[in-house]
This record gives C-alpha cells, structure tokens and sequence, in this order.
C-alpha cells in the first residue's frame, strides 16, 4: 500500500515510456510517430513528416492507434500528400465487400496491422505498377482485355486504392514498347557474340488454314551458356510455299542484320517442298553472305521430326488395330461400371494396375500411341475375356494382332526412349542426339539383318522341303512309270501260243548237237520274233520268263 501512496506524477511520466515502448513492438505505426510528454499523466503522438500532434494517452487511459494509421495511409499528412511517385502505401481494409450475387455494400472489414516487416513503408509507383502489370500479361499469356473485366478492377483496387487501372489502347502500347526494349538489347548481345547463331525454323497450320512460321536463335555467350531466344512470329501463306519461306526468313534475317552471322538452319523435314525452298534460300543468302562450306552443311534435319516419321510410318502398318485398341478403351471407358468389371477380370487373370494400363492416346502424338499400345499389350487377356462376356462388345483385337503390335513396339520404344531423353534436356546439342541417332541405326539396322536372316533360312527350309517332295515324287512317278512298263511289255501283244512254242524250241535246240550252219543261214539270218526280242532284252524278263 505504500508503494501505492507514494505514486507520484512524476513517477507515472516514468512508467509512460515502458507502456508506449510496448505498444511500439506491437503496431507499426510507431514508425512514423514519436510519444512526447505534455502534461502530468498526458502524452501526445507527434507524426515525424508533419510534426502534428494527436491524442495518445491520458492518465490510464489510451487513446488507441487508429487515428494515427489513418493519417497515413489515408493521405492526410500534407508532407506525404505532396510527395511525387514516392508516397506510404495505404494498407486500407476492404472498401467494398462482394457478395455471390454480385451486390456490394460499403461496410469496411477491420484489419489488424501485424507482421514482420512494415507495410506502410513501402512504395507505392503507378509506372511500375504497370509495367509489372504488362510483364505479367506476357508471361502468363493473359489476354490484353483483362484490364477491361469487372473482377480483375474490383481485386486490384481493394489491394492499392491509389493505382489506376490502364485501358486496353495503354496496355497494348506497354506491350509493343517492352518488345522493341528487349529487341534493342538483344540485337547488341548478338552483335558482341564471338560465334555464329543457329536458327530452328518451325511451320505449322490452323485450324482456320492460316500459315505461320516461328524463327528461334540458339547460340552461346561468353560464359560457354547456351541461350534460346525467338526472333520471329509471323503469318506466311498457306499452303507453305518455297518463295513465301524464303522472302520470309530473308526478311526477318535482315531485320535482326545476322546474314553474315549464320551457323545452321534446322527445319522441318515433312514438308515436301523442303528441297526446293532450301536451295533457294540457300542460294539467296550465299549472294549476300558468306555461309561456312559453301551452305553445304546450311541446312540440318530436324531430329525430333525424323522420329515422329519414322514412328508414323510404323504405326501405320498397324492402324487397323490401333483402331480396334482405341475403340476397346473408350468402350471400357465410357462406363463406370464397365471399368469396374474389366478391373475385376484382369485381377481375376493377375494383372494388376488395370485401370492405370488403360490410357487413351491422342492421335496426333505418336508417343502417345505407343504408350497405349504397351498399355494394351499386357491386357490382351483381358480384352478377350470381356469380349466372351460382354455381348455388345467386338473390337477386341485378335492373338496374331497382338503379335503385330508386339513387334512394331518393340522397334518403336528405341524412339520413346530417345525422344523422352531428348526432350527432358533443357538445351539438346549435338553430342547428345548424334549417339542416340547411332543406337537406333545401329538396333534397326540389327533387326533388318535378323529379320533377313530369317527369311533366308525359311526360304532354304522352304526349297529343302520342296526338293525333298519332288525328288519323292520323281522317285514314285519312276517305280509308277516302271511297273506300268513292264506290265505294258508283258502284255503288249504276246500271245501265249508263241511264248509255248519259244520255249519248246529253246530246249530242242539245248538237246540236240550242234549244226554247221549253212552259206544260207549265214548270211540271212532269221529275224527274232518281236515279242521275243522284247523278253530277251531284259534279265528281268528272262528270269520271268524261265519261272
């Protein structure tokens, strides 16, 4: 109780400081405001840009903060009101609330000012407010008429207050003065480069049958780093036709002066008026600068598009069952409950992650089909089963289909392995596409030997085999003809009086002595009867004929 009694005015100006240094911990106002002692118990803030006092405590009681944050952030202190591009920022609550049905009502939400760092001291400048604004647009890709939506204002105004919101017209023109800005100082980085610039050249067409050709810069700085950059985008003819290509990529090499500073043109090589525009951009730019080898080595393939052809062509060979295999998954697909039950067969077949292996491709993209069809592969069971079950269901792809897509992948996974390498590196140079062209020349190559091998051991097995027969066939034809023969020369007109009378005159002879044959006989001697003849000439037929 005595301490209590001794308490004297001066002792509660000595207590103020402890009191106010604690409140300065906690609000962010005291940044911008001192406490000075007034009077006996009474203490005023005084704001450090205009020296205006207000009321903060008197006895024990305080007057709070809030008048003080409105002094700032509201703009009446005439010092920070005067200040150009270069004012507090106003943390001010909500101005308007939003409700679903789009009304607002004027009710401001009350905020506390807390955090590790003060937001009323930071800086508030229109100009770079819009040129984050513009940065965003761009690399984001929102459309320019964002700026123009009810929604976005309202959400950019209840964060700054003081920004105003700049028109289509102001934005397109931020957009066009940021592109020149970064032209001008990517034309002075490529002319201080000490080595040439390969380009890429892509094509494609819209949907609305609109050319547009898109011109992309790859070299290397100082620092051995690899840089990208997009030259140009713009609208060519189409059909792309080889004078259109040319005048174009002339164009945009001379708006960018890197005529005498080329390298290599990658481009597309589907196309098939390819050679045609090469030679004459080739022969273009040879009057007009000097390309290394004579622009023997210019042009280079693209090798993201020599996998997509040689996949294509691939595919192609079995597009009847990809067809089948597609319309199996969306039939699957196009039912829950159809899902559910093809699920259960594959598990009752053992084959798991069922639902994962079913993955519809899209067409356009060989990668795609490819893993469908592996996909697909490992449920060719299943597919069988369901079509057993499922009466409405007949796409289901046959066993020697299935062969035909075992084969194509495996030739097709050397392509997904090298285009699934090639494009997960950032920046894909030549060291690394040159050893996976040579691992995929070097598996094809191996495969059209094996396969060639394998045709020529079916073909020798095929002509043994056909020797074989025929030297069967000859063999019975010959015993066939034999005894046809003999049986025709045994009965071909032998009557059996003269076989009797041939034999009798045989033994007479044996038994009776030998005759000097007469000049008659000798020189004339009697003609053989012709069925004798044709017995006697055979050993067979005189063993015959002795039985």
């Amino acid at each position: 109780m005595a301490s209590i009694s001794n308490n004297e005015p001066g002792n509660i100006a000595e207590m103020t400081p402890v009191t106010n240094k604690r409140r300065r911990r906690k609000s962010m106002v005291w940044e911008h405001f001192t406490v000075e002692t007034v009077g006996s118990g009474c203490t005023r803030a005084c704001c450090k840009q205009c020296k205006q006092t207000f009321a903060y405590s008197t006895g024990s009681k305080l007057a709070g903060t809030s008048h003080l944050k409105r002094h700032i952030a509201m703009g009446s202190c005439p010092k920070i009101k005067n200040q150009d591009k270069k004012q507090i920022t106003s943390y001010t609550p909500s101005s308007s609330k939003t409700c679903m049905s789009g009304s607002t009502s004027n009710t401001p939400a009350k905020r506390r000012y807390r955090g590790g760092y003060s937001v009323l001291n930071m800086l508030f400048d229109q100009d770079r407010s819009i040129l984050d604004l513009v940065r965003m647009l761009i690399i984001q890709e929102y459309p320019l008429h964002m700026v123009e939506q009810s929604a976005f204002i309202t959400f950019v105004q209840n964060l700054q207050p003081r920004f105003r919101m700049p028109t289509f017209p102001e934005i397109e023109m931020e957009c066009i003065a940021i592109y020149e800005k970064e032209k001008e100082q990517l034309m002075q980085l490529l002319g201080a480069l000490p080595g040439r610039i390969g380009l890429t050249l892509s094509l494609w067409t819209s949907r609305q049958t609109l050319g547009y050709m898109c011109l992309t810069g790859h070299f290397i700085d100082d620092d051995w780093k690899v840089h990208r950059r997009m030259l140009n985008f713009m609208n060519v003819s189409s059909p792309h036709t080889e004078m259109a290509l040319s005048d174009a990529i002339g164009a945009c090499l001379s708006d960018w002066n890197m005529k005498t500073r080329l390298f290599t043109v990658t481009i597309d090589n589907s196309r098939s008026s390819h050679d045609l525009y090469s030679a004459n951009l080739r022969d273009h730019l040879s009057c007009n600068s000097s390309l290394m080898l004579g622009g023997r080595l210019f042009f280079v393939r693209c090798y993201a598009h020599i996998l997509s052809t040689v996949a294509q062509e691939a595919l192609e060979a079995i597009h009847d069952v990809i067809y089948n295999v597609r319309e199996s998954i969306k039939y699957i697909k196009s039912s829950p409950s159809r899902e559910e039950k093809f699920c259960e067969i594959a598990e009752q077949l053992q084959i798991m992650n069922a639902k994962t292996l079913l993955s519809l491709d899209v067409q356009n993209h060989w990668n795609t089909t490819y893993l469908m069809l592996v996909g697909a592969l490992e449920l060719k069971h299943a597919f069988a089963s369901l079509e057993l079950s499922e009466a409405y269901y007949s796409e289901a792809p046959s066993m020697d289909d299935w062969k035909r897509v075992e084969i194509v992948c495996t030739h097709l996974r050397h392509l997904h392995d090298s285009a699934k390498l090639i494009s997960s590196t950032a920046n894909p140079t030549a060291n690394i596409y040159f050893h996976e062209a040579w691992k995929i020349h070097f598996e094809l190559s191996n495969a059209a030997a094996a396969e060639e091998n394998l045709a020529i051991t079916e073909a020798g097995s095929t002509t043994e085999v056909a020797v074989m027969e025929s030297g069967f066939t000859s063999e019975a034809a010959a015993m066939e003809a034999g005894s046809s023969a003999e049986i025709a020369v045994t009965e071909a007109c032998v009557p059996e009086e003269m076989v009797v009378e041939a034999v009798a005159t045989t033994e007479a002879a044996l038994a009776f002595p030998k005759l000097e044959p007469t000049p008659h006989a000798l020189s004339t001697p009697p003609p053989a009867p012709p069925s004798l003849q044709l017995l006697t000439s055979s050993d067979d037929g005189m063993n015959d004929l002795k039985v």
